[in-house]
């Protein structure tokens, strides 16, 4: 599984874009967790899931200390 950002550009305030590149395995993982079968992705339910992994590693691991 991989995940790799191929470009960050400053936004607005403190955010920042990322322009990610996943592989087809990563993709396969969010759609069979979701559902979201349509091409393109739904950006709406990708972002949710995405962030629900951030949240769930960091809860899980001591990683930010």
């Amino acid at each position: 599984m991989r995940l790799e950002i191929i470009r960050e550009l400053k936004s607005k305030g403190s955010k920042v874009e990322l322009l990610l590149e996943v592989d087809s395995e990563f993709l396969e993982i969010y759609r069979s967790e979701t559902g979201d079968y349509d091409d393109p992705i739904n950006q709406e339910w990708f972002n949710e899931w995405f962030e629900g992994l951030v949240k769930y590693g960091i809860e899980g691991d001591d990683w930010l200390k």
